[in-house]
Parts: structure tokens; C-alpha cells; sequence
């Protein structure tokens, strides 16, 4: 067991980017086993998370790994044990081990579950599938519900291209199928070898259909989730019941999200989409257009230099900011990032962008009645994620994240636990969407709510006050 100890270490030091795989090139043994387990680390991770392991395991876990986070150890035994050639843990009986073992059987059933939902036969097709996973997604279309009905796009789709329902689970999606998306309202699937026939076709130019990642789909969901009544095939009507006010978009261009936001609401109420790049503007009013969003302003300004005070009417706010972009699948970062050669430079610009991307949000969190805040990014980075959360939540408690119930709860892939100090009922709350696994652009999505009657003050005051007042009526 001592050598998957210093491999888990090792391991840790590469994944929190305090040194490179390469520092381990002197012990071969070592260096295939960290290289051979960050090639499945989506698929392990997501197993673990699945087979809720970190709980129920807890004590053999903590004696086996008393220092440190004791995901790394899990990960190099759980690679050894469904990924190597022998398919065996190398170590002798003990209470890991022993632990790891009681759940094989469950975790090779749904590793097998996992193949199947990525199209694959075998844990190497699994792998190279993560390597190249932009060959695997498929092309998502949005029908545009402002524009369409969604059964009658439905049925243009299926003449103009030929196309007929899919509902099996191989990838890619047959050239000649579509494949209605589950877990967002109004998206479907085709094959990415007609993407040439949908940009020229008349449904896309005159803004029935959008292309639009299904990853970059959720934020806009998330945010008006009470206005989901889940049905899956687009509009949804705002109403005096729901109070949802003023909606903006604060970081708008090229317009896929806002005018999904527009659609939602049923092309009533109001969007405020902000823009500050001039040629970036350009293109959002045109998409604006296009989509005939008829309740979007287009503002060409910096959205951090509007005053939340001149805004009462806003209760919901959409941020998807700069970020590193890591997610994108054709920049392949969600592989090699572990490996950045220049690591001061590449700390430097997360650290930045991080910085930034809390201050966007802490903008958003000054408008007097927001009450749900909704931010995104295309980047795997824990800086741009868990860990912007995590600092927002510490600089602002008058916010907690929303409940996984409010946000996409079908959607299996979660947040990392390690950057929420291992609660893994906070990672729950949030999505992460993985290149290798999920068939869509790496993304990550939080959604913060106001707390209710807390007077802008912290969870240790709020609780000292019920104290206070509770002990004032037992006197009295």
C-alpha cells in the first residue's frame, strides 16, 4: 500500500499544479500510474461520486489516508483495480483495499453503464474517446421558440433534412437521425456531417433554429428554473405568480444565451443584455434580431458600471465572463492542462481571471432585490469555479448557492468536493459538463440565491440573534 500512497501524493502535487508529471520521470512505475489514471480521471472521479464512496467508506478511507485529501489515494486504487492490465489493486489485504473490494462489483456494473452512455466497448475506446472528444460530440440545434413552434420545427427538420427521432444511445447519432436532448427543453441532437446543410438552410437564417452547445444551454435554465413546468419543448410564459422582474444578461455577445433567456420568457417581460465591445455588440443586436427577441434592450456598456440602485425592477442576472476557455474540446486543455510548462504564466492568468470573475459577481450581488444569480463558465479550472464560488460565498453570506433541486437535478455530473472543503452537498449544487463523458464542451454552472430575512447579515450572526431573542422571551 505504500506505493500508492507516494503515487496518491504524487498525484495531488500534479493535479493542484504544484509540480509536473514529468518531476516523477525517474521511477517508471510511478510515472505510468500517474499518467495512466489522469487518462480516466473524469471517468473515476464521476464513479466515485456515483457510488457515493467518500461517505460510506469514511473510516477505512481516514485510516489509510489520515493526511492530506484522500480522493488521490481512491483514484490510483480505483485505476488499478478497473483499468490496468490486471485489473487488481497490488497491495496486501487491508481496511482500503478491503473497502475498495465490497463495492467492486457495483462499480464495474456502472463503469459498464458509462461505456455505454459514450458509445464505447472497451475502457481504451473510453479513454481515446476523452483524447478526442470533440469527434464525438454531436451537433446540438435549438429550436428557437419565438420564432416556432417546437412540433412544428420538429416536423421541418424531419422533411428538409430528412431526418428521423433517434433514441438509442451509440454515438455518433446517425447521419440520418436527430435526438431529442432530455434535460433541455426545446434542444435536440444531429449528426455533425449536415452541420453545412443547417447553416444554409432558410430555418437558420431566418432565426427558427440556433446552434447552440448544450452545455451552453444551462445557465439560461437554471436561472429561470421557476418558470420550468417540465414540459421539454420550449416556450415558457412569465406570470404575476413567478415575480420574476427585470432580467439582464451582463455578459451578452454573441447572444445564444440571451435570447434562449428571451424564449423562456415567452418573449414578454424584459431582458437588459449588456455588451461593452463594439464589434461584439454588433453581433448581439444582430443575433437579438435574428431571433426575434422582441423583450431584449441591447446596452452597449460595461455591465460593471451599472448602478444597481437605478435597477430596483431586476431579480435575476445571468454572468457567463472571461475565462481561460479550457472547456472548449478542439483546445484539448482538459487533458493537458496538468502539464503547462509556463506554470507562473498560467497562474497568473487564472489568478486574474479569478479575481475578476469574483468582482463580476460581487457587482451583480449589490442589485437591492436580485434574488438569483446565475454563473458560468467554458473552463475546467477549479480557480474559475468551485473556488470563485467558494470565496463568493465567504465574501457575501447574504447568498448560498441554490439547491441541486433548482438546478438541472437529472443532470449527473457535478462539482469537484475538494475546493468546497469536501461538502459534497455544496459540489451537488453545482454542474460541471465533462468533454470526455457528457458529449458537450467542458462547463461549469452555479446558481446563487439571496437568503431570505437575514438582514444582510452572516449565518454565525443570524444564529447568535435567535439566541439572543430566544433567551430575552424565556426571561420575559
Amino acid at each position: 500500500m505504500d506505493f500508492y500512497k507516494k503515487a496518491s501524493d504524487a498525484l495531488e502535487k500534479v493535479l493542484t499544479k504544484k509540480t509536473s508529471v514529468k518531476s516523477f520521470a525517474h521511477s517508471k512505475r510511478l510515472l505510468a500510474l500517474i499518467l495512466e489514471t489522469l487518462k480516466y480521471q473524469d471517468v473515476i472521479k464521476q464513479l466515485i461520486d456515483i457510488t457515493d464512496l467518500m461517505n460510506k467508506e469514511k473510516k477505512a478511507i481516514k485510516f489509510a489516508k489520515p493526511q492530506g485529501n484522500p480522493i488521490y489515494l481512491l483514484m490510483v486504487l480505483l485505476h488499478d483495480l478497473l483499468f490496468s492490465r490486471r485489473q487488481a489493486i497490488e497491495a496486501g489485504q487491508g481496511p482500503i483495499k478491503d473497502a475498495i473490494l465490497r463495492h467492486k462489483t457495483r462499480l464495474r456494473g456502472e463503469l459498464t453503464k458509462i461505456r455505454v452512455k459514450a458509445g464505447v466497448s472497451s475502457n481504451l475506446e473510453l479513454a481515446r474517446k476523452a483524447e478526442s472528444g470533440a469527434e464525438m460530440i454531436p451537433r446540438y440545434v435549438r429550436i428557437n421558440t419565438n420564432r416556432i413552434k417546437f412540433d412544428d420545427a420538429i416536423k421541418k427538420i424531419s422533411d428538409n433534412f430528412k431526418l428521423e427521432s433517434y433514441t438509442g444511445s451509440d454515438m455518433p447519432i446517425p447521419s440520418n437521425k436527430y435526438k431529442v436532448i432530455e434535460h433541455i427543453p426545446g434542444l435536440i441532437a444531429v449528426n455533425t456531417s449536415i452541420s453545412q446543410q443547417l447553416t444554409s438552410d432558410k430555418m437558420y437564417t431566418n432565426g427558427e433554429i440556433i446552434l447552440q452547445d448544450l452545455a451552453s444551454c444551462m445557465p439560461p435554465i437554471v436561472l429561470l428554473d421557476e418558470l420550468q413546468k417540465g414540459n421539454n419543448k420550449g416556450k415558457r410564459k412569465a406570470d404575476n405568480d413567478n415575480h420574476v422582474g427585470t432580467v439582464i444578461d451582463g455578459t451578452a455577445a454573441p447572444g445564444n444565451k440571451t435570447t434562449l433567456l428571451s424564449a423562456l420568457l415567452g418573449n414578454e417581460g424584459k431582458v437588459l443584455a449588456f455588451e461593452h465591445v463594439p464589434k461584439r455588440f454588433e453581433t448581439l443586436e444582430k443575433m437579438v434580431k435574428t431571433a426575434g427577441c422582441a423583450n431584449v434592450t441591447c446596452n452597449l456598456g460595461d455591465f460593471t458600471k451599472c448602478d444597481p440602485a437605478s435597477h430596483p425592477d431586476v431579480t435575476h442576472i445571468l454572468l457567463d465572463p472571461s475565462c481561460t476557455g479550457s472547456g472548449i474540446v478542439n483546445r484539448l486543455d482538459y487533458l493537458t492542462e496538468q502539464e503547462n510548462d509556463d506554470k507562473d504564466a498560467h497562474d497568473e492568468r487564472l489568478n486574474s481571471l479569478a479575481a475578476f470573475q469574483e468582482m463580476i459577481i460581487g457587482h451583480a450581488m449589490k442589485f437591492p432585490n436580485v434574488r438569483r444569480i446565475v454563473y458560468s463558465t467554458c473552463s475546467i479550472h477549479d480557480d474559475e469555479n468551485e473556488m470563485v464560488v467558494m470565496n463568493t460565498l465567504t465574501q457575501h453570506p447574504e447568498f448560498e448557492l441554490a439547491s441541486r433541486e433548482t438546478c438541472l437535478p437529472g443532470w449527473p455530473t457535478r462539482g469537484h468536493p475538494e475546493p468546497f472543503n469536501n461538502d459534497v452537498k455544496l459540489a451537488d449544487s453545482v454542474i460541471r459538463c465533462k468533454p470526455g463523458t457528457d458529449l458537450t464542451n467542458g462547463f461549469f454552472v452555479a446558481c446563487f440565491e439571496k437568503r431570505q430575512n437575514i438582514d444582510n447579515q452572516g449565518p454565525s450572526k443570524k444564529r447568535k440573534n435567535k439566541k439572543k431573542n430566544a433567551s430575552s422571551k424565556a426571561e420575559n
